[in-house]
């Protein structure tokens, strides 16, 4: 697995009145009652802490078995079982539309996540788990691989109008006509015997924001929708991975 990322736990530190070597430039030497160090640019770059989960080449099921117990295994058995996970879009024009979108708007998702994680560990760590931040991207549009099938030639030759020349898929509708996507995804994680926490499931309600059909109902705005922001991190961090990779790296055809 590529995640190993040491932490630099910061001390009470001073500036040196050493002169500077050649060579560090402008940049101060700090010393503690430890030891002095000197650090340069080159070798801050190195720092392991600074390496960046957003250019992992670590696939879905690499990042589900790095989960911790007891989850690992049914996790992994859950996407081999839907393979079609790695062959699905993201959005039909919108986001991610080609050949194996889906798992690469999620890999997206959890390496920026991750980077937040350990970039910022005094906001995150403690109240989210790196495990809620993969669960949750993974789960978060899981649904879409029932939502979506291949445009065929036929389609095309029937309604050459409708598709983008670069479409590859197509809505399928009529896939929710008993239970909603949440609903069949939550149904099929408990055949294998997987039961995410509130705050993962919320994190997968709300993944959208604003946006988030759970946000709505008879009366406008549900109480829930009205708190949950506040109140659980790992949607706040689901929901800004979303719109970054869907938004910024998504590539859409309109």
């Amino acid at each position: 697995m590529e995640y190993a990322v040491p932490q630099l736990t910061p001390t009470n530190v001073t500036p040196s009145q050493e002169t500077p070597q050649p060579g560090v430039g402008k940049l101060k030497v700090y010393e503690s009652a430890a030891s002095v160090a000197a650090v340069t640019i080159p070798q801050a770059i190195e720092t392991p802490r600074l390496r960046r989960q957003r250019y992992s080449k670590n696939t879905i099921r690499q990042w589900l078995e790095s989960l911790s117990d007891p989850y690992p295994e049914q996790y992994v058995s859950f996407h081999d079982d839907n393979s079609e996970f790695d062959h699905v879009c993201a959005g039909a024009k919108h986001h991610h539309w080609w050949r194996g979108g889906m798992a690469d708007h999620v890999k997206e998702m959890i390496g920026y996540s991750l980077d937040l994680y350990d970039l910022y560990p005094g906001d995150l760590k403690n109240i989210v788990t790196r495990d809620d931040i993969i669960i949750g991207c993974y789960l978060h549009d899981f649904a879409k691989i029932w939502m979506y099938e291949e445009i065929t030639e036929e389609d095309r030759e029937r309604d050459p109008k409708r598709y983008h020349n670069q479409q590859i898929f197509r809505p399928l509708y009529g896939a929710f006509d008993i239970i909603d996507e949440e609903s069949k995804t939550l149904l099929e994680l408990s055949r294998y015997g997987i039961v995410p926490s509130e705050m993962q499931w919320s994190s997968v309600l709300f993944a959208e924001g604003g946006y988030s059909d759970r946000n709505f109902g008879i009366n406008g705005l549900t109480r829930v929708g009205n708190t949950v922001m506040a109140r659980n991190p790992l949607a706040v961090i689901v929901h800004m991975a979303d719109m970054y990779s869907s938004q910024i790296l998504g590539r859409s055809l309109v």
